[in-house]
């Protein structure tokens, strides 16, 4: 019985094997998963953005730490030894996550734990002899602990969430919607981690016998994997005689569908290594004569980056890209070279090693993206008269709709965090002055155009086209802050959205004073249950606004924002505060709303 004391004795050992083996691994994850349920219960909010710099470094350093201890056993280090290495991995990566770490830039944190994740597939073969069955074994085992213990978390974490179900329906016990989440913590945070420990290998030399091989991997490779491959590869193929025949420039979206191709393809070949002369005919083939294919599908992921980057500058995910093509020109100008000869160790150290580089410095992923984006931010300003002498001010002239688009776009980027925006916040001092705002916010949703607006340049978002039959755009905002109430009753906040399936928005009351607000093109109508509404023009209220030299609003011009209105019978009244409004003009220059945000103040009247 899986209950039973003799199961339970029989795992203490494995656990204790564990600990000892692996003991500070084991203290980062459980301190992380500490970490992450306090973070959960939000125990220390003003403590936040430190509580998640010491999750992400305890995360850190348990797969670090665990790839120093598989590097040590290699060689045999002493207890000393592991205790100094230890103490030097956890400055590096407390340093990294002290001076680096910023939650709002994931992609340079990705890169860095990429690196730290395929040291532990290369860590007892750095810089030693290593055959390549020995490589290969080890990695499968550990990819195969991995994979059951990330199965066992699921069925240990169903397990219980299921029981605590059943305890809450069967004996009405209620049971606080946090605990399940801690649950999951624990299964995903300790349980898997713990179990995909216990099965690291403590052998890094395998001889070419004791590598076997599962019949159920060779199925999936034969008969799945190596065919799907045949069919991307072709379909590829087809594309490119597509381009040379038309002549025309890839895709955006084809570089991602590349490197998709190419990382699932080397993975493929790496897994079926044992196996690539036993395998069917298409398995010997794709063995043969996978990274020669290669090579077309690198020379379309090249110019299709080249034409991006050329038109739109460098962001992390384009870096990303370059970096991943990068990676395939090297490991198929190795394999090449050495044909059969080449240790597959060598394929995810080489990855390891540029991701490493690119988490962080000026030649990393985020301050090349933030250099580009900023060049070109400054390129467009200054070629439209919008930055004058460091300070930018307000359009002129008419900017051509692909223009105002490419400036949206790195205006969302520039602000979307407040490091990038220090960077460009002198420009806009003066500016902020004369829209009566102290600063420009990068945490919350729209600044980027916050930004095109106190330029006095129509936002233009990523999906809009140009000739879409609006022309112009337009958007007034107003700061959020301390309303006055007094006089009402009920207070709501909401969201609707022209034209879709969100135009409309219930807020209970709890009592039989429920608000009902639809809100068409033109219009935004407040009604309750019994039939009694208001109806505010917004089309009227857009064109006053129209008069206004600006179109972010302060606190103190809230009332310019502002529209009252009482039913018809005399019943109910209400105040509608606009804290956004964002349409567009058609071509007859008559504002379309798509979106309004509001806060509504109502109180029933004569009751």
């Amino acid at each position: 019985m899986p209950l039973s004391l003799r199961y339970f004795f029989r795992v203490l050992p494995a656990l204790r094997g564990t600990l000892n083996r692996f003991p500070l691994p084991v203290l980062c994850t459980v301190l992380a998963s500490g970490v992450a349920m306090v973070l959960s219960h939000r125990f220390f909010p003003d403590h936040k953005f430190l509580l998640t710099r010491l999750f992400v470094a305890s995360s850190f350093c348990a797969v670090g730490l665990t790839s120093l201890r598989l590097f040590g056993e290699s060689r045999d280090w002493s207890l000393a030894k592991h205790w100094v290495g230890s103490a030097l991995l956890i400055t590096a990566v407390g340093g990294y996550v002290w001076f680096v770490f910023d939650p709002n830039l994931p992609w340079g944190h990705f890169f860095f734990a990429l690196a730290l994740g395929l040291s532990v597939l290369i860590a007892p073969y750095i810089n030693r002899p290593g055959d390549t069955a020995s490589v290969w074994y080890f990695n499968y085992q550990t990819g195969s602990g991995v994979f059951f213990a990330g199965i066992g978390a699921v069925v240990l974490g169903t397990g219980i969430s299921l029981s605590l179900v059943s305890i809450k329906y069967l004996f009405g016990i209620k049971i606080p919607g946090n605990i399940y989440g801690d649950v999951w913590i624990f299964c995903w945070g300790v349980f898997a981690p713990v179990y995909a420990l216990a099965s690291l290998s403590r052998q890094f030399v395998f001889d070419d016998e004791s590598c076997e091989f599962p019949k159920g991997v060779s199925f999936i490779v034969n008969y799945l994997l190596v065919p799907l491959m045949f069919v991307y590869l072709t379909i590829l193929y087809i594309y490119f005689a597509k381009i040379v025949f038309q002549w025309e420039l890839p895709r955006g979206n084809l570089g991602w569908m590349v490197i998709g191709f190419g990382t699932v393809g080397i993975v493929t070949k790496l897994l079926a290594y044992p196996i690539r002369q036993k395998g069917n005919i298409l398995l010997t083939l794709f063995d043969r004569y996978y990274y020669y294919a290669l090579i077309v599908p690198i020379l379309l992921l090249g110019v299709a980056i080249g034409v991006r980057v050329k038109e739109y500058g460098v962001t992390e995910e384009r870096y990303a890209v370059v970096l991943l093509g990068a990676w395939f020109v090297l490991v198929v100008m190795a394999a090449l070279r050495k044909q059969d000869r080449l240790n597959i160790k060598y394929v995810p150290m080489v990855l390891a090693l540029m991701a490493v580089l690119a988490s962080f410095g000026p030649w990393g992923a985020v301050q090349i993206s933030l250099s580009s984006q900023l060049s070109r931010f400054e390129s467009l300003l200054t070629k439209y008269g919008l930055l004058v002498e460091g300070e930018a001010v307000r359009v002129k002239v008419s900017i051509p709709f692909a223009e105002r688009k490419s400036m949206s776009s790195i205006a969302d980027y520039l602000s979307r965090t407040e490091s990038r925006l220090q960077r460009i916040r002198p420009w806009f001092a003066e500016l902020a002055k004369e829209t009566e705002r102290k600063d420009f916010v990068a945490s919350r949703w729209g600044a980027g155009g916050e930004l095109m607006a106190a330029l006095g340049v129509n936002y233009v978002n990523r999906w809009e086209k140009e000739g879409d039959g609006d022309t112009e755009r337009f958007s007034y905002r107003l700061s959020r802050g301390m309303r006055q109430t007094a006089g009402f009753r009920y207070v709501a906040r909401g969201d609707v959205w022209p034209g879709s399936e969100t135009s409309k928005e219930v807020h209970g009351s709890g009592d039989d004073f429920d608000l009902i607000v639809e809100c068409n093109y033109s219009q935004l109508v407040v009604r309750t249950r019994q039939g009694e509404k208001v109806v505010f023009d917004l089309v009227g209220h857009i064109r006053k606004l129209q008069q206004q030299p600006k179109s972010i609003f302060m606190l103190s011009d809230e009332r310019k924002m502002t529209l009252t209105g009482t039913s018809a019978a005399g019943k109910f009244k209400a105040r509608l505060v606009l804290e956004n409004l964002g349409g567009n003009y058609d071509k007859d220059g008559k504002p379309k709303l798509y979106h309004v945000q509001y806060l509504l103040l109502a109180t029933p009247l004569n009751r």
